[in-house]
């Protein structure tokens, strides 16, 4: 017995001793892993992001965050026995207000289609939405949180091609024949500039105070798609990328971050729009990217390996210059989208595998991510600052 618990003691302090050596976290499926900082994959450059928290926040699929109270807009499929007087044996799609101080999810909407996109208004009474219905027709509606109005500002007919952004008080969209539009909660929209048809709209932000479009589009005959900055003003167009996959860009620091297609995989850029200056940042099988608040980070998502199904989480710090920096690994995304909750904590929406529900033949499961994180800077780069 006295050997048995001489073991016990033996461990404990090992563990003790490990716990000072063992400094940073990393999440590989789900899971806070203590790792070595020997462990990290210096070989190839990838600086490891100190997890501080990663917690499951609640069901759903994540759009925007308010960055004032900290509530998320999150969408949900949703059962046909949720509420008395709806349609049995159909399933409901919902648009959901998550609140952090209570932890409670509210829904204001919901109907028979599939969201796609969806933002807060800026005085936050209310929600942009666009769904698509079976046969991919998509609408723009505003709805308010205290379900009092809903508004369809654009249907089948206007061609949107876009996922929506708020722009000021308005948000905006892109639509199939090049046509760049500004909506608001009124149900009024105006087309602020036209591409021409051969161009289709990808992705579009709007910078309210310097009159600036950054649009992402494709074009119909070439296959070509490229990324334009463009002055409402004066109508003027000027081209940054013409192999353009996808882009972020932030109005207080005038920063665009890109991704553009290389031989091999992709290439993620800065572009400084006032200096007219590009800046290399990475290379990689990397996909979407993401500006934080300040537009002085960027998270990208990038595959574990080619046709891979899980991804990878990481960093662009563009003030301390450092490009490579890895925040979560092997997850599933249930969405292309990357919320940013301040300048240090990240959510996404995961996809969960499930065992069948018989009554409702779901596989699977959305539940919103949270993780928050600190980058240690080294000698080398703090000198860069």
């Amino acid at each position: 017995m006295k050997k048995y618990f001489s073991v016990i003691l033996i461990v404990v302090a090992l563990a003790a001793v490990l716990s000072t050596v063992h400094t940073k976290l990393y999440i590989k499926r789900d899971i806070p892993i203590l790792v070595e900082r020997t462990q990290i994959a210096t070989s190839t450059s990838i600086d490891q992001a100190n997890i501080v928290s990663y917690e499951q926040v609640c069901p759903g699929i994540i759009y925007d965050v308010d960055q004032t109270s900290g509530n998320y807009l999150v969408t949900l499929p949703m059962q046909s026995d949720i509420q008395t007087g709806i349609d049995a044996g159909k399933k409901y799609m919902s648009v959901n207000l998550y609140n952090v101080s209570t932890k409670q999810t509210s829904v204001f909407n919901f109907d028979l289609t599939n969201h796609i996109s969806a933002c807060f208004a800026k005085d936050m009474a209310g929600v942009f939405y666009v769904s698509s219905d079976a046969r991919q027709r998509r609408e723009l509606m505003y709805t308010t949180i205290d379900n009092s109005k809903t508004v369809s500002i654009a249907g089948a007919d206007d061609k949107i091609s876009t996922e929506i952004s708020r722009a000021g008080e308005e948000t905006i969209y892109g639509t199939q024949d090049g046509k760049i539009v500004l909506a608001n909660a009124a149900g009024e929209k105006r087309i602020i500039f036209d591409l021409g048809e051969r161009l289709s709209v990808k992705k579009v932000c709007f910078f309210p105070q310097s009159q600036l479009v950054v649009c992402l589009s494709e074009n119909q005959k070439t296959k070509q798609t490229p990324l334009h900055v463009i002055d409402i003003t004066n109508k003027k167009m000027k081209t940054i990328d013409s192999t353009t996959e996808d882009f972020d860009a932030n109005e207080e620091t005038a920063t665009i971050v890109y991704i553009t297609k290389a031989e091999g995989g992709s290439q993620i850029y800065s572009y400084n729009i006032h200096q007219n200056r590009k800046t290399y940042l990475k290379s990689g099988l990397v996909e979407n990217v993401f500006f934080s608040p300040s537009g002085n980070k960027a998270v990208y998502i990038e595959r574990a390996k080619d046709g891979a199904s899980t991804i990878h989480l990481g960093l662009v710090d563009l003030k301390n210059g450092i490009a490579n920096i890895r925040l979560v690994s092997d997850i599933r995304l249930s969405s292309r989208k990357v919320v940013w909750s301040g300048e240090d904590t990240i959510l996404f929406s995961e996809q969960r595998n499930l065992a069948t529900k018989p009554e409702t033949g779901e596989t699977f499961e959305y539940v919103v991510q949270k993780c928050e994180y600190r980058v240690e800077l080294t000698d080398e780069q703090k000198s860069y600052r």
